[in-house]
């Protein structure tokens, strides 16, 4: 009967010392799973991540082109810009030679001919770099 006591008694501190131990290692287990959530959760937000600059990228492509279209139109815009300055500035050199002709006694514009209209018409300058030579051909008035 001693000895049964004394092995219970060796057998209860034996199966305390598991319990601990089985504490331990379901205290490391519980550890262990929420470092695997965080895992998961950094997998997950690393995989956001990846779609997210693939994204960023296509996004980064799109308006590359945009403003490649953009761009151009501007290009196209300007050089519609220039040739409208240009008709604006033969409009205005028309209405100071049409001026000219206009006989201000009889009220009445003096005969240009077609030739001279045509003339006239050519001497307008169609770009910019005519610019010194607009300011000349400008002044200048077609002679009858």
């Amino acid at each position: 009967s001693e000895a049964l006591r004394e092995q219970n008694k060796t057998l209860s501190v034996e199966n305390s010392l598991l319990r601990d131990r089985e504490s331990s290692e379901k205290a490391k287990n519980t550890e262990l799973r929420a470092k695997l959530r965080k895992f998961d959760d950094y997998e997950e937000t690393k995989r956001l991540l990846k779609d997210t600059q693939t994204a960023l990228a296509e996004a980064n492509s799109q308006l590359a082109k945009e403003k490649e279209e953009h761009e151009k139109t501007k290009g196209k815009l300007q050089a519609q810009a220039e040739r409208f300055e240009a008709v604006v500035r033969g409009a205005r050199a028309l209405v100071k030679y049409l001026y000219q002709k206009f006989d201000s006694k009889k009220k009445v514009l003096c005969e240009v001919t077609l030739q001279e209209f045509a003339n006239f018409l050519e001497k307008i300058p169609n770009s910019q770099q005519q610019t010194k030579n607009k300011a000349v051909e400008q002044k200048r008035v077609p002679e009858r």
